[in-house]
């Protein structure tokens, strides 16, 4: 009997699709503390398989999670599980055309942070960021069938008939606040096999 629950529970959760995680204020780079001498180290700070990432096109802060040292690893991860692209048969994805948040964003100098952060830059002249794209967490989420279970849940069906998944006031979502948030260009004039270290340090 308790294995036959805990089966429905997990069926359950497929069904409602998988948890979306907050990157607009994440802290630091996740990989900021990779050591490249030390291997065991490269995916130590990568998220956990099977976690989706909204997308948001239509803010400035949107595009700049892809750039952002501090949620690129999330992205990649995020992005080479098909469970993501079930937001595309949303409402609530589309509705972000139209969101005024969205359009007014481009006017807000704040949204271009990561894109004037020269540390931003000296990421991606770094091993850093590139050391994650051989973990194969990342590509064999598309060998997992759970990953396509939101394609074919109610509830992503059911947005469709939701008068609040038509809301034109939603709090953009799928942005990351603020610049780089790690010293890179510290990494890239100095030693770039030890890990980076944030302004604070």
């Amino acid at each position: 009997m308790k294995t036959l629950k805990g089966i429905t529970a997990a069926a359950a959760l497929l069904l409602a699709g998988v948890v979306q995680a907050d990157y607009a204020v994440s802290p630091e780079s996740p990989d900021a503390n990779i050591d490249l001498m030390a291997p065991s180290t490269w995916f130590d700070s990568m998220p956990a398989a099977g976690m989706t990432m909204p997308f948001n096109p239509m803010h400035p802060a949107g595009w700049a999670v892809i750039m952002n040292p501090r949620t690129h690893t999330d992205f990649h991860m995020a992005f080479t599980n098909p469970a993501t692209y079930a937001q595309f048969m949303t409402p609530q994805f589309y509705m972000q055309f139209m969101n005024p948040k969205n359009l007014m964003a481009w006017f807000n100098p704040a949204n271009y942070a990561t894109f004037l952060d020269v540390n931003t830059y000296a990421y991606w002249m770094t091993p850093h960021a590139y050391i994650h794209a051989m973990n194969p967490a990342n590509y064999m989420q598309a060998f997992n069938f759970a990953n396509y279970a939101p394609f074919l849940s109610p509830e992503t069906f059911a947005n469709w008939v939701t008068p609040s998944a038509y809301s034109l006031t939603a709090e953009p979502t799928g942005i990351v606040k603020g610049g780089a948030g790690v010293d890179y260009v510290e990494v890239l004039l100095g030693d770039s096999t030890a890990p980076a270290k944030t302004p604070t340090e």
